[in-house]
């Protein structure tokens, strides 16, 4: 799913911390684990990603990423009704540009989607659940001073009464190919369930890796999509957890040590989540 190829690498980095002896090799001293970046989005199919870690101070160059990605893995989604062998596929502008992906189990709300992952001698098992989307009420562009052509998104969500939890992404039509996850994405309605609620949302950066020239702004005369998600908790809980290692790591008085949750089971870690998603197109005027 576009949303999480663009963060892939910062998965494998981020999971890397599963072993931080200093080592010269991949093969030695370290726990192999799998690493699963898996999701099925509303009326989208299901694509996953699978890589393993490394050890936390071995550098990498582009030599290492067949390695580095796992193409032999069978992988099976299932729903209510039926299931299905995702296939392995390539494409050079994604990164990793190798993904399984299905063509038959379309997401639907309300629908709970069962993953199985067999590689080797390795079993992978989890499980996540669509939830409804919840609509906006109204979106637009704010400029952060009448004279300035920057600005961030607002909108308005009426939130219902149950509990919901919220991932945000957003895509620049003319400059980005992909969706990126907003400033701060990840959402619960713990302060205003049931209640109208405005939200801003800044520009996220495409990779946490160099952030020092990052443009945390939209232009003014932008096409901007903005895409509201609703998840489970334990989607929340991973994208949650993630994001503060994230924040912490680029931050010299935090620890960015603190365990990832996962709703993987068996020898892996990563996330395997539904997404509820609602896509709303903003002109920057």
């Amino acid at each position: 799913m576009t949303k999480h190829l663009g963060t892939a690498i910062m998965i494998i980095t981020l999971f890397s911390i599963l072993s931080c002896e200093e080592q010269t090799n991949y093969y030695e001293g370290y726990e192999q684990t799998i690493i699963v970046d898996g999701s099925i989005e509303l009326n989208g199919f299901p694509t996953v990603i699978l890589t393993r870690n490394i050890p936390y101070y071995v550098n990498i160059d582009s030599a290492d990423l067949p390695y580095l990605i796992l193409r032999q893995a069978k992988i099976t989604v299932s729903d209510e009704e039926t299931s299905e062998v995702l296939t392995l596929k390539y494409k050079k502008d994604k990164f990793p540009p190798y993904f399984y992906e299905g063509n038959e189990i379309k997401g639907r709300a309300g629908h709970t989607y069962k993953l199985l992952i067999n590689y080797g001698n390795k079993t992978l098992t989890a499980s996540t659940t669509i939830p409804y989307p919840v609509l906006l009420d109204s979106v637009w562009f704010q400029s952060n001073s009448p004279a300035d052509s920057l600005g961030k998104i607002n909108a308005i969500i009426n939130d219902n009464t149950a509990t919901n939890y919220y991932r945000t992404y957003t895509k620049i039509k003319t400059s980005q190919n992909q969706y990126y996850p907003t400033l701060i994405s990840n959402y619960n309605d713990q302060l205003f369930n049931g209640k109208a609620f405005t939200f801003h949302f800044s520009k996220g950066p495409e990779t946490f890796l160099d952030i020092s020239n990052a443009n945390f702004n939209f232009n003014r005369g932008d096409t901007i999509y903005l895409k509201i998600c609703t998840v489970d908790k334990p989607n929340y809980e991973f994208w949650k957890s993630y994001q503060n290692e994230v924040s912490n790591g680029a931050n010299p008085f935090a620890s960015s040590y603190h365990k990832i949750e996962s709703n993987i089971e068996g020898e892996g870690k990563g996330i395997w989540g539904g997404y509820g998603s609602t896509v709303y197109q903003v002109i920057a005027k």
